[in-house]
């Protein structure tokens, strides 16, 4: 066990030596203490003072409690790990994973709002002075504002400019707590809990669901409607027949609303080789329906090329 589990303010941490081992023990104890005194006296207190900044800011920020003090709310700590789970839950395919873009930047006293400058003065004067008798370490200065972009799937798709802040870390929090106001109001989280609401119904439910007998009527359980999955008929007994009319249908991929970052990705469209689906039953009219990659959001349209004879 080491110190670092005496965490409490009262808490003791006592070492048990032998008397014969005693003088050397408190020697090398004194000398560990010197050394430790001497790094903590040239060390690095940012992430203290963010520490402290960030709980100061709370008593400012107000969580977001739509339902009053007795109801469930949003605080600027918590706004991060509530954006990431609601990405989490977010529908996509197995291998991609879908994560909110989120961009961080200094920017100028001109940028942020009198009141809200103002309002920083005032904390950052509340800061304690340090080991090194700096007033607060801190420059005014020092200001951040943060940007976020949810995945392509999410509904809120404009993107989101948090507050001016004078710390990375509390504009990222900033920047997520309003992320959740908007979802919230976008009825993407529930209103008990304000958490993500979730879009899927894991496969063992779905067995212990009632059938009804029209599999074409939808079945309603909560805020979700299910319907019975069902295998398109003309993509089965479909393989290409020989010596018999076959038909060729051409997979299209238009790009709609493509990523930000696009250097590495691979695109379907800027290849010489299509995709086509060859079967020998005819497939009827379908509209084009988006897909969503890590490339961006594709329309596909599945069109009728030829009939041939194999």
């Amino acid at each position: 066990m080491n110190s670092g589990r005496a965490r409490s303010r009262k808490a003791f941490y006592c070492l048990m030596v032998s008397q014969k081992e005693t003088e050397s023990y408190l020697e090398d104890l004194a000398q560990f203490h010197s050394i430790e005194q001497q790094l903590l006296a040239i060390g690095n207190f940012e992430d203290d003072r963010d520490s402290v900044i960030d709980n100061l800011f709370c008593q400012i920020i107000p969580p977001y409690a739509p339902y009053g003090e007795d109801g469930p709310r949003i605080t600027l700590l918590s706004s991060i790990s509530l954006v990431n789970r609601y990405c989490g839950q977010l529908s996509s395919d197995p291998d991609v994973f879908l994560a909110p873009k989120l961009t961080t930047k200094k920017v100028d006293k001109s940028v942020a709002d009198p009141a809200q400058l103002k309002n920083i003065k005032d904390v950052l004067k509340k800061l304690p002075n340090d080991n090194r008798g700096m007033t607060n370490g801190f420059s005014i200065g020092d200001l951040y504002q943060c940007r976020l972009i949810l995945p392509l799937n999410s509904p809120l798709r404009e993107e989101i400019i948090g507050d001016v802040m004078p710390t990375k870390r509390l504009a990222k929090r900033a920047v997520a707590l309003k992320a959740c106001i908007m979802l919230h109001k976008l009825k993407e989280l529930d209103d008990v809990h304000l958490f993500p609401i979730l879009r899927q119904i894991p496969e063992e439910e779905e067995e212990e669901l009632p059938i009804e007998d029209d599999a074409s009527v939808p079945q309603h359980h909560g805020n979700v409607t299910i319907c019975k999955r069902r295998f398109p008929a003309c993509f089965s007994n479909c393989r290409p027949i020989p010596r018999e009319p076959n038909f060729v249908y051409l997979i299209d991929f238009m790009l709609m609303k493509p990523c930000q970052d696009v250097n590495k990705l691979f695109f379907p469209f800027a290849v010489e080789t299509k995709l086509a689906i060859l079967t020998s039953q005819v497939i009827p009219a379908i509209c084009p329906f988006p897909l969503v990659t890590r490339a961006g959001e594709f329309q596909v349209n599945l069109c009728g090329v030829d009939s041939v004879i194999l």
